[in-house]
């Protein structure tokens, strides 16, 4: 009697095959929100120095901060990454004097999510400090 070779694949075959590919996604999406979480907080320090700038500029023509054009809406960068949706970028309240400023970044919406924890909100003052409402990841924040 001839034996047939059998062709296809059998249902253990294709069971370890989607317990391998789960498993793969189980490490690998939580590693993608991290990134894509580090990728907008860096568009986001990057849109407040852009915005230092602008308090710099205006500084140097009336040596006082007092007076600063405000934050564009939608903010500076927000239309290459939807960081408007990310973050809120503004002047802290209050915090505009004739030689100090403060600019801070909160986290909104999914970024809060996933990054909140992390980071925080990010703070950027005139002298260029960087801090973050999660002080002990301050290095990690403004990489």
């Amino acid at each position: 009697m001839a034996s047939r070779k059998q062709s296809g694949v059998t249902l253990i075959e294709l069971m370890v095959a989607v317990a391998i590919v789960a498993i793969l996604s189980a490490i690998a999406y939580p590693s993608y929100q991290r990134y894509v979480a580090r990728t907008h907080r860096n568009a986001a320090t990057a849109c407040m120095s852009q915005y230092a700038q602008v308090m710099e500029q205006h500084y140097t023509a009336n040596l006082s901060y007092v007076g600063a054009p405000p934050i564009a809406t939608p903010q500076p960068c927000s239309r290459e990454n939807d960081l408007n949706r990310r973050y809120t970028i503004a002047v802290r309240a209050g915090s505009v004097t004739a030689r100090t400023y403060i600019i801070d970044a909160t986290p909104i919406g999914t970024q809060a999510a996933v990054d909140g924890a992390q980071c925080g909100t990010l703070t950027l003052d005139q002298s260029g400090a960087r801090f973050t409402s999660v002080t002990a990841n301050r290095d990690v924040c403004w990489r």
